[in-house]
């Protein structure tokens, strides 16, 4: 774990706990399968239970009047399972001792990081949604007629692209770098987090992930037609990647370090 976060991490008691909002569950067990040569999915645990059993004995004998009390004892063996849930993911910032780090590297190559700093959370799908209705009703919204044209032109350029769920992290020197999120990773849906923190969300976030560079070389050697096509996904991804530094990002965790 970095150092920085393990200060921050030292600051609180002993037993620290954080608010997972987002986990890549499959990336995960990889890299904890390659770290730790296997993952455990849970723990099973085993206690032993004594009871004392009072037995009456009655006698045959006559000269022996009343009974005599024998004790034994039945030892039993109980079983359960403990979730592990978010200790793979303490155990794996624990094998990765990421340090956070302040600047992006000049040059990378998928390299993992640990990133930080506050998030926005955008669902391009439930904006093509809602702009129709936006559009039509423009005096119900308040909105002028510059800003309904500009919706217009978004509408159908969002008609083009994958409509994914969005990710920037605001780094600090104002630089932002934008992931796409896989809705089943989130822990919780993402009309439950725009109801609960809005579109920007608060505090510093921890964001694990890896970054490449986006200064490749492109090799053509395909059809007109594919050539037309990895353009035209080209002018895809400058859109969707608009007003961010010049790399490509894919999340893995993020997660905040709660106060107690």
């Amino acid at each position: 774990m970095g150092k920085e976060t393990e200060k921050e991490m030292e600051s609180q008691e002993e037993n620290i706990i954080i608010d997972v909002l987002y986990k890549d569950s499959y990336r995960i067990n990889s890299f904890l399968a390659q770290l730790a040569e296997g993952v455990i999915q849970n723990v099973k645990k085993q206690q032993s239970v004594s009871n004392d059993i009072n037995k009456k004995i009655g006698s045959d004998i006559k000269v022996l009047k009343g009974e005599v009390d024998s004790k034994t004892i039945e030892q039993r063996l109980l079983e359960y399972t403990i979730e592990q849930h978010d200790s793979k993911i303490l155990k794996l910032l624990d094998l990765l001792d990421l340090d956070e780090l302040e600047e992006l590297p000049t040059l990378t190559d998928a390299k993992l990081v640990h990133l930080s700093g506050q998030i926005s959370i955008r669902n391009l799908k439930s904006m093509s949604e809602i702009f129709p209705i936006i559009t039509k009703n423009t005096s119900l919204f308040g909105i002028d007629k510059t800003i309904s044209k500009n919706i217009k032109q978004l509408e159908t350029i969002l008609k083009i692209i994958p409509l994914n769920i969005e990710m920037d992290l605001y780094l600090k020197n104002n630089k932002t770098l934008r992931g796409i999120l896989k809705e089943e990773y989130l822990l919780s849906s993402y009309n439950n987090i725009v109801a609960t923190y809005g579109t920007n969300l608060p505090y510093k976030w921890h964001v694990i992930g890896i970054l490449n560079n986006k200064n490749h070389e492109n090799m053509y050697n395909a059809s007109s037609i594919r050539i037309a096509l990895d353009t035209m996904n080209t002018v895809v991804n400058n859109f969707i990647s608009e007003g961010c530094v010049n790399y490509s990002f894919i999340p893995i965790l993020i997660f905040k370090i709660l106060n107690k």
